[in-house]
């Protein structure tokens, strides 16, 4: 059928064909049989001269301001089929953009309109949109692409009130200390910096093991702060591989005596992770190794490894392959 279509090159044939679709359209056939000749319109469109894919566009543009084409798909379904022929380039978008919305549950297709639309220039239509799946998103996870482009639009536009309460937005979700550091600096308020900085701090300290930007925030945000010495005293207590993995070039600025003690520590059956498979950990710990042996001289680890020794609380909890490994190695 599609090739019998695209047989057709001049605009009168193609208006005998719109003349029989309307004949159906208005007779009511089946939604289903309808939708098979709306698709193979779309369809055509990708192989047919440019006159001819005009006069196509304007015919689906005459169905769907009859209300014909929401008869036959859902208005979501029906704005996800008109988009993709957007973005492939083959429909006018002057035409088709006014009639396309963001809808719930489509991150995909949301962000690929708020491109289309951010390419377009039409910025305040990006806003709005970014703001509607903001408002209707469940859960807030969802919201940081939108929360990232209107970043971008506030930016530009040197709206610093609306970039700070975005840029507070966007650390709740996914902290960086850089951007931690720009906020403090358009929120100035001592006391609101304080509040929330305590609320974030303690998500940090608390969030699941495997998310590294919370867990290498919290570090960062200390050493920010200046307080150097209760980072390796926190992380002394209880430091989990997964810290260092993620912020072991820091801490080593810092202080590489007391990083390599951190991280010796660590390697114990109890510093991993209670929730970790097995052969995950044992990832995580060989990484580990490699970094340490990247940084650190072997006589320093055998002194360090000699004095962890001498505390037999510490060496005999240490961990199985590490022990064997470092043993091994230096014939202790």
């Amino acid at each position: 059928m599609t090739a019998q279509l695209l047989q057709l090159e001049k605009k009168e044939n193609w208006n005998g064909v719109f003349a029989a679709l309307r004949e159906r359209f208005q007779s009511g056939n089946s939604s289903y049989h309808l939708a098979i000749w709306v698709d193979l319109l779309l369809s055509s469109l990708n192989d047919t001269k440019p006159q001819i894919r005009t006069h196509i566009c304007k015919f689906i543009d005459e169905c769907w301001s009859k209300k014909i084409l929401q008869k036959i798909y859902d208005q979501e379904a029906l704005m996800k089929k008109i988009l993709k022929v957007i973005v492939q380039g083959l429909m006018e978008a002057e035409i088709f953009l006014p009639k396309l919305a963001p809808t719930g549950w489509e991150l995909e297709y949301n962000l690929d309109l708020i491109e289309i639309l951010s390419n377009r220039g039409d910025l305040a239509t990006v806003q709005k949109f970014c703001n509607i799946c903001i408002r209707n998103n469940v859960n807030p996870v969802y919201n940081l692409p939108y929360l990232q482009i209107l970043e971008n639009l506030y930016r530009n536009d040197n709206n610093t009130p609306a970039l700070k309460v975005v840029l507070q937005d966007i650390l709740w979700l996914e902290p960086g200390i850089e951007l931690y550091k720009e906020w403090t600096e358009l929120v100035k308020d001592p006391e609101e910096i304080k509040q929330f900085r305590n609320k974030l701090f303690a998500k940090a300290r608390s969030i699941d093991y495997q998310n590294m930007r919370f867990r290498l925030f919290w570090i960062e945000l200390l050493l920010f702060e200046g307080k150097i010495d209760k980072v390796f005293t926190d992380l002394k207590t209880r430091c989990l591989v997964w810290d260092l993995m993620v912020s072991l070039s820091v801490l080593y600025k810092n202080d590489a005596n007391k990083t390599l003690f951190l991280i010796l520590n660590a390697l114990s059956a109890s510093m991993v992770s209670s929730n970790v498979e097995e052969e995950e950990e044992v990832i995580v710990v060989n990484k580990l190794i490699e970094k340490v042996e990247k940084l650190y001289s072997e006589q320093m680890i055998q002194s360090y490894l000699e004095t962890l020794k001498k505390d037999h609380r510490y060496f005999s909890t240490f961990h199985k392959p590490i022990l064997k490994y470092f043993t091994k190695k230096y014939n202790m």
